[in-house]
Order: C-alpha cells, then structure tokens, then sequence
C-alpha cells in the first residue's frame, strides 16, 4: 500500500480517545460483502458518494458535505472501494482529518491538494493510479442516484475517469443493497435509537396542551430527546394540527386549540441509525369514532407482526392485510393506505431508505421479507400510527412498544 498523504495540522498521536460507532471488524465485513457484490457486476473501483454509504463503509458522517457550497469550491470527496485492496480509500479536504479521527475508522485517506471542482478530479484519479488500481479498460461504478454530489461534479469526476481510460457505470444499488439486512451491531444501535424517539413522544404528551405553539411542542420533544444523547435527525421533526392535516409539514407558529387532533411523525438517531414513530394526539377527550377508528388501524399490526416472517413473500402479507382493511370497514370506504420502507444510516435531508411496500402495490413472488430487515410500517387512516419493525423467522418485531398504538390524549 501506498503511504496516504496524511495531515500535518492534526495530531492524531495525541488526540484524545473517541467512541466509534462499530469496531473495524463491522466494516471490515462490510467490505467483504461490498466487494463481493461488486466482482458479481464486473466492478474494479466503486466510487461511493452518499453520505450515507461513506458512514456505512467506514463511520464517518458530517455537518456539510459542501454539496451546495460556491461552484469554485470542490465537492468531489467520496470513498473508493476498490477490488484488490485492502481498505477503502478515502478522499476529502484536508481540513476534515480531525472529523475523521472522531468518526471513520478508515486508515487510508488521501486529502486533495486543489480546492476546484476541475482540480480534485484529477487528482482522484493520479492518486489511485499511483497505487496502481486504475489502467485503461478499469470498470469505475459511481452512484449517480445520489444528490451528492450535484450533477456538475458528477460529470467532473466521471470525465476524469474516462480521460484515464476507464468504463464508467452507474452502480448506485450495490450499497443500496448491502446495506439492507441489519447486523446485531446495527439493530442494537437502531433500538437505541427508538429509546430516544420514545423520550420525545413521551415528551409530546407532557406539553402538549392548548395556547402554546407547534415550535413550542418541537422544543420540549427536541430536547428530551438531545439529553437522551439523540442526534439531529435526517428529516426535520414534524408536527400538524388543526384541520389542515396532511403532507410533511415543519412546525409553525400555529396556537394549539381544545379538542383538535395533532400528528408528530420523528426519528431518534444513534450513530445516525434512525427509528421512526408517529403518533396522534388529542387536546381533550377525542370523540368516540376518532378512538374506534385508531383501535381498527392499530389491530393492522398485529396482522403484519403475524404474517410478515422472514422468507415470506412480499405479496401475500399484503393480501392479509387487505383482508384485514375490507374487513374492519376501511377499505373502499375511507381514504387511508398502508406503507413502509427501509431504514437504516440516514443524514440530511432524507431518511427514507431503497426497499419499501404498498399493501395495494404486489410485488414478483421472488420479492421476500428478509430476516434483519429494519423499515417502518405506517397504517394511516386518518389516523398517526407509524412504528419501526425488524423481520425475524415468527414475524415483524416491534422495536418501540413503550408508545401505546393509539391515540394519546392531552391536557383540553
């Protein structure tokens, strides 16, 4: 291996000891399962610019990713995974060694010698010729379905690749894909997460009450959750209420008022693993069809807890819970549907991972609920239940439980 150009401004000697999220032995099994996924594609180099896939190949995450920075500011860093070496090669601007220190286990970091979107490509590619990973006819994956970097970068970084010689493909599902069963490392950190996201609806409930604000009701969730060591979630808290409930709205100004119904949908994050929970509330004592309607879409858990075992396909624990829907007088009669979708490491500004589901949307039978897969499963009928789930050989294990799946009422 090439000695990597490290910093000479940092002292990583004499820094002091940090808490990773995972020993190097987690990544380490990473790069194995990567790589081999990557062979099976006929991939040499895997160039991984997603936030999210450079903390799952070696920790590290960031506040910015200069992903919008001026166009004279180069925002070409990624990690290479490259067949026939060892660790994953890390590029980004020198600055970052101390952040990387306290977050990446990756020991081989080349830090860009230009600051200019035209000068950190090529320098990407004479560092990983110089270790002789690139020759004419090397196969180079990038993820172009990642929003970083923005499209003009992508294409800076993709003609230098050509101008060495190299195929450029698009390999954006290959760690979209490794990533989709969880490791009992990650499930741990996962629960953890759904441990903070409790404290915050646990929160809610407290505060909740009519004359104070949605920001007021953000705050107080906000902080009990940041004193439980959360972090700052992928997508904003959100928080509706009143009588134009509906879509994916930041808190407002808006005065809470007696006896109307308010949706908080959050994420508590633990090494940026991110668990989900949304509940409804009420300022009062809710009417007797809001609580029936609540019971009716909360038993649809219990159908997909039920039905939903590793190795079982897809499309018919969505005919089960149709059954349920038409059977307890949803379906057809009242707007409302039954979602879910992976979760996982998430940054900003999205937490919504690759695989998900639609009770009315079947699948190939080849499609199955693999063991360890970690989603939310949503059943809104005009109501807010939302819950984060793992797969297991019996069924779908919830991982909050502590946040009754009804609706909680508030002081009126």
């Amino acid at each position: 291996m090439n000695k990597p150009r490290v910093s000479g401004t940092f002292d990583r000697i004499n820094a002091e000891p940090v808490e990773l999220a995972f020993p190097k032995s987690e990544y380490q099994a990473r790069w194995v399962k990567a790589k081999a996924m990557m062979e099976a594609e006929g991939i040499d180099i895997l160039y991984a610019t997603s936030p999210a896939h450079m903390c799952w190949l070696h920790g590290y995450f960031a506040a910015w990713y200069r992903t919008h920075a001026p166009s004279n500011w180069g925002a070409c860093l990624g990690t290479a995974l490259c067949l026939g070496w060892d660790e994953p090669i890390h590029f980004d601007a020198i600055g970052e060694d101390a952040l990387l220190y306290k977050t990446s286990v990756a020991e081989d970091m080349r830090f860009f010698d230009d600051r200019s979107p035209e000068g950190q490509p090529p320098f990407i590619v004479r560092e990983l010729q110089s270790s002789g990973l690139i020759k004419p006819g090397t196969r180079v994956g990038m993820e172009f379905r990642s929003f970083q970097p923005n499209r003009w970068v992508q294409e800076t970084i993709e003609a230098a690749f050509r101008a060495a010689g190299c195929e450029v493909v698009d390999a954006s599902m290959i760690l979209r894909e490794a990533r989709r069963v969880k490791s009992p490392a990650e499930l741990a950190h996962i629960e953890q997460a759904m441990r903070v996201c409790e404290k915050g609806h646990e929160a809610a409930q407290r505060t909740i009450r009519p004359a104070i604000t949605e920001l007021d009701v953000e705050a107080e969730m906000a902080c009990a959750m940041y004193h439980a060591g959360g972090e700052l979630s992928a997508i904003p808290l959100m928080i509706q209420s009143g009588n134009t409930i509906g879509g994916h709205q930041m808190p407002r100004r808006r005065v809470l008022k007696s006896g109307e119904h308010i949706k908080i949908d959050c994420s508590g994050v633990w090494f940026r693993y991110h668990g989900n929970i949304l509940r409804g509330y009420w300022t009062g004592e809710p009417p007797a069809e809001v609580r029936d309607r609540y019971r009716r879409s909360a038993g649809s858990w219990d159908v997909f807890a039920k039905e939903a075992r590793a190795g079982r396909p897809v499309r018919e624990v969505n005919a089960e819970l149709r059954r349920y829907y038409q059977d307890c007088g949803f379906e057809g009669k009242q707007s409302g549907w039954c979602i879910g979708y992976e979760l996982g490491i998430a940054m900003p500004p999205d937490w919504v991972d690759e695989f998900n589901f639609s009770y009315d949307e079947d699948p190939p039978d080849d499609v199955v609920w693999e063991g360890g897969y970690v989603g939310n499963f949503e059943t809104l009928w005009d109501t807010g239940l939302i819950d984060t789930f793992v797969i297991e050989e019996a069924g779908a294990r919830n991982l909050g439980g502590r946040i009754p799946l009804d609706i909680l009422v508030c002081e009126g």
